[in-house]
């Protein structure tokens, strides 16, 4: 007689391949998670690569974004970004051809969105009602009449 039977053979051998898949699944999937970026961590890549001077590379990521998210203004925002690399690339067409892209992807999009946040115009409008009014100059003391005038000659009359 074995020290183990065929059916324990079994229940290890099942037990050892459970533990098998749930280590190497859960690695694959984890490392999967990790190189999958969403639309927002490719656009701060992008946007950081831009800021660098790195415009081709930031090029290829923000190409990316596309297809991975339906935000409007993400997508406006990349499209611009897009446009502002070819542009400093000295191409003006493909940067003419993603900024008309980012107007008609987000119509409402002001000039300030071009480089504020959203919500940011929003905060200084508040802020400016907010802070505190600078103290009135004071009054500078009247100079008088003459000053800054040319000296009146009056003509001499006989003599």
């Amino acid at each position: 007689m074995s020290f183990i039977n065929f059916r324990s053979s079994k229940v290890v051998f099942f037990a050892v391949f459970l533990v098998f898949l749930f280590v190497f699944n859960g690695s694959y999937s984890l490392a999967f998670a990790q190189q999958e970026k969403t639309a927002a961590d490719l656009k701060r890549e992008a946007v950081e690569l831009y800021h660098s001077g790195a415009y081709v590379q930031a090029i290829e990521i923000l190409k990316q974004i596309e297809g991975k998210t339906t935000d409007k203004y993400l997508l406006a925002q990349s499209y611009i970004y897009l446009s502002m690399s070819y542009f400093c690339l000295e191409e003006r067409a493909e940067a003419t051809k993603w900024l008309e892209k980012a107007v008609a992807t987000n119509p409402e999009m002001s000039e300030a969105d071009l480089i504020f946040p959203p919500g940011f115009e929003n905060l200084y409008a508040k802020a400016k009602e907010t802070a505190p009014k600078p103290a009135p100059a004071k009054a500078a003391a009247k100079a008088p009449a003459s000053v800054g005038k040319p000296p009146v000659v009056k003509p001499r009359l006989g003599s």
